[in-house]
């Protein structure tokens, strides 16, 4: 009988790769493991293909400091190797950081930290009185429908401050199968009540920087 292992790999995904949808991600690492020459398990059935599995799926357009993805090998491998055959194939825009056995199962996300940068502006103020307010209203896609949602109890922690000239907002948000808020509807809502109407004069960006457990401890 083979023996197969679960492999996780904690990587970020910068640059041009932040258009790269979900569905393209899957076919991507699909090809990249195959280049590795690894033993790579493959799902069983007519339509045999590399088994992946990615922890929480990131926004399209969004970077991110800490990604996780699952594969599957048939044969022992030291962890360090299969780094080296992952750098060996990986393009600079996703950098590994390291090769995992798994510890966590990914129903237990609980949130994640996002850093927006909106840059060239100073709405510091204006965020902060934003967020402090004691409702948070918006309008949210849900499978019954769109409804109206208050933001401010999802906002499990925040800080907003000016550096070298742009705003930059910390949120940490639910994550994860139970309750997941984007970090868009929250740009929206700063976008439309903090920019003066200039909104579309505004750049911005949003990195993802760690997914945590109930405990707050870092998945992996």
């Amino acid at each position: 009988m083979v023996e197969i292992t679960d492999i996780r790999i904690i990587y970020k995904k910068l640059g041009k790769m932040k258009f790269v949808s979900h569905l393209d991600m899957n076919r991507f690492f699909t090809r990249m493991l195959r280049k590795t020459k690894l033993p790579i398990w493959y799902t069983e059935g007519f339509n045999k293909r590399v088994y992946v599995n990615f922890a929480l799926p990131l926004s399209l357009g969004y970077e991110s400091l800490y990604e996780v993805m699952d594969f599957r090998i048939t044969q022992n491998t030291e962890l360090s190797v299969i780094e080296e055959k992952l750098k060996e194939v990986l393009p600079e825009s996703i950098v590994l950081i390291k090769a995992v056995y798994p510890k966590m199962k990914s129903k237990e996300i609980a949130s994640a930290v996002y850093n927006i940068k909106f840059y060239d502006v100073n709405l510091t103020e204006s965020i902060k009185k934003l967020l402090e307010q004691e409702q948070l209203l918006t309008l949210k896609k849900t499978k019954k429908g769109i409804k109206e949602i208050d933001l401010k109890p999802n906002i499990l922690k925040y800080e907003v401050n000016k550096e070298n000239g742009n705003t930059v907002l910390m949120l940490k948000l639910p994550a994860g199968n139970t309750l997941n808020i984007n970090p868009s509807l929250i740009t929206d809502i700063i976008l439309k009540e903090c920019a003066d109407g200039s909104n579309n004069d505004i750049c911005y960006s949003v990195t993802r920087t760690v997914l945590l457990n109930e405990k707050d401890e870092v998945f992996i």
